[in-house]
């Protein structure tokens, strides 16, 4: 399950983690006796229920389930393939893993992908060395003229996009790439009617975008001329999608999860100012408002986000976009679990790396700290929109806020928010609360005949749905020897009828064969399924439960009855082609071996 990697490569590199380091790097770990505690990364809790046991190298969450071992947190925090994230954790601790395939792996895929990641570090170096020369020099007099320090300026990897329409293109097939290639990439763009290509980035200040693996994944241009588009981002490819990605996460997570707080900006230069004097927690978004990926994301390191936005027309149009996006896509969840989302706004019309080279990094500190919730924001942006000295500039102020609230799709949460925001509107337009939620009432049911109704089948999930005596059963097998025994005896695979239990129980059962017992902590190594080290991980942290033999040896029954099940339905097919080609004597045959399947399924 482990694909081609040599299972003795993986045991000496899971060895050699250690895995409260690593989990350290993404939450705030508390020490609990042997092992450490800490709010789930990957659902939403006040309560701690995410356990790191360093004795046996596995993390267990017995809030959602989760678990694994340092392979499998990798996976889950970064979107890594089991394969990956032995390599990149190999590479940590200096241990050479082979440049093997699993079977069925598209390879061309995954070249394609490297390929990709290759052409942007090989671009990103091409425009640093740009940056330098004397056609790099409008380039250098913006970034000195925004404040950024030439450490600064290294450390994120500025650069210069000459304004040739093939510089680009020159030198890097000149190192061998395709234009093809670099098209993919989003490096440069197919001319109309097919007459070669031209760069995409041209005359333009330089960002590249890494991801959390420190690898070039696209690029933020900022035009240095009289261009109509004044930042222009790599577009969509397989590597990169900007409503999910951040910009300068990558330089940000140690302080976020060390603050347990992360500030949005809108900016590049914003990041890197902010950064320059000290205040690391800072993050931008791509160009596009923010996303429920994006505090998906963030909110792997920390419990609050202060969303940062200009105090004029467009920051205000911004702020309550990220606020309808947020909110229409379900992340409303997040903040009744106890996440905190605040706005933020820079007064005086300044972004703030201008506020924080004029007024100095303490200004713009003081700023996040004044951040706001959504609600609060939303009813001081309608309220500077419309003349609420009016009944109508109030009534189009109350609506507006009323309106983000039925955004809200979960009706609990919808709920919750209702009664809060009735109370912040009575207070600041002086009107009953019974007037308020009338009017609310009215506005959500405008948008529900507006909206379009979800079909239900289109909410239920296709998926397989395992019998839960093979979950019960497996669980049961890795944590009592004689379970263990049993089953391999009596069971096979294909009593299993969900492929992913199956697959498991056919590893289990193949450990007991060679070794005559399975470690459960040892088993995780061969899953790379979350899933399934999840279960597994659940089998190693706990001791067995009282009565476990009795409640396995109901499993094993029931599998087999549906073992039984299985064949009377192929015998009953059977029967009726022997009856329909007037084979008496088969007919006959599979009859009673019907019966006799029958009456041992119905048996107590």
């Amino acid at each position: 399950m482990s694909g081609l990697i040599p299972e003795h490569i993986i045991d000496r590199v899971r060895d050699a983690v250690d895995i409260v380091d690593l989990v350290a790097r993404y939450v705030s770990l508390k020490k609990t006796g042997a092992s450490y505690k800490a709010l789930c990364p990957f659902h939403d809790e006040k309560t701690p229920s995410f356990n790191v046991t360093p004795s046996r190298q596995i993390f267990k969450c017995f809030g959602c389930g989760k678990g694994g071992n340092c392979f499998h947190f990798l996976m889950a925090m970064e979107g890594l393939e089991f394969p990956e994230a032995v390599r990149t954790l190999a590479r940590e601790v200096g241990i050479d893993v082979p440049e093997t395939e699993r079977p069925g792996v598209d390879r061309a895929a995954k070249d394609d992908r490297t390929l990709l990641y290759d052409a942007n570090s090989r671009a990103a170096d091409f425009f640093v060395r740009m940056l330098d020369t004397s056609a790099g020099e409008p380039a250098r007099r913006y970034i000195e003229q925004r404040g950024i320090s030439p450490e600064m300026a290294e450390r994120f990897r500025l650069g210069y996009a000459p304004g040739s329409w093939d510089a680009l293109l020159t030198a890097a097939t000149q190192a061998g790439f395709e234009p093809n290639q670099l098209a993919r990439a989003g490096l440069v763009i197919r001319r109309e009617g097919g007459g070669g290509f031209y760069d995409r980035f041209r005359n333009r200040l330089m960002f590249p975008i890494f991801d959390t693996q420190e690898r070039v994944i696209g690029f933020g241009a900022r035009a240095l001329d009289d261009d109509d588009v004044k930042y222009l981002n790599t577009p969509e490819t397989p590597v990169f999608n900007k409503g999910g990605k951040l910009y300068g996460l990558n330089w940000a997570r140690p302080a976020i999860v060390k603050n347990n707080r992360a500030a949005v900006v809108e900016g590049y230069t914003d990041v890197i100012m902010a950064h320059q004097h000290g205040c690391e927690a800072v993050v931008a978004t791509l160009g596009t408002a923010l996303t429920r990926d994006h505090v998906r994301l963030l909110r792997r390191f920390s419990r609050r986000i202060d969303v940062v936005f200009d105090s004029d027309s467009a920051g205000r149009t911004a702020a309550e976009r990220s606020m309808e996006i947020f909110l229409a896509e379900g992340a409303d969840a997040l903040i009744r679990a106890g996440f905190d989302v605040r706005i933020a706004t820079v007064e005086g019309g300044k972004d703030p790396c201008d506020l924080i080279v004029e007024h100095g990094v303490e200004t713009f500190v003081e700023t996040l700290d004044r951040a706001v919730d959504v609600f609060t924001s939303k009813i001081d942006i309608a309220s500077a929109r419309h003349d609420t000295d009016t009944i109508e500039g109030k009534t189009q102020a109350v609506d507006e806020v009323l309106e983000l609230v039925a955004m809200i799709p979960n009706a609990v949460g919808r709920e919750l928010r209702v009664e809060a925001v009735v109370q912040a509107l009575s207070q600041r337009f002086g009107l009953s609360d019974a007037a308020v939620r009338a009017r609310g009432a009215h506005v959500g049911r405008s948008r529900r005949r507006r909206s379009p109704q979800q079909n239900d089948e289109s909410r239920t999930a296709s998926a397989i749905q395992a019998n839960p005596a093979e979950v019960t059963l497996l669980e049961a097998a890795l944590t009592s020897p004689d379970v263990l025994a049993r089953a391999a005896v009596e069971l096979e695979p294909a009593d299993f009828q969900h492929p992913k239990w199956r697959r498991l129980f056919e590893v289990v059962r193949q450990r007991y064969e060679t070794d005559g017992v399975v470690n459960a902590s040892q088993l995780l190594s061969s899953v790379d399924d979350a899933e399934l080290a999840s279960l597994v991980a659940g089998a190693a942290e706990g001791p067995p439960r009282p009565g476990l033999e009795e409640t396995a040896a109901d499993c094993i029954r029931a599998l087999l009855k549906q073992r039984k099940r299985r064949k009377m339905n192929e015998i009953e097919n059977e029967l009726k082609k022997a009856q329909a080609d007037g084979n008496e004597g088969r007919a006959d045959e599979l009859s009673i071996r019907y019966l006799n399947l029958q009456r041992e399924v119905l048996k107590p």
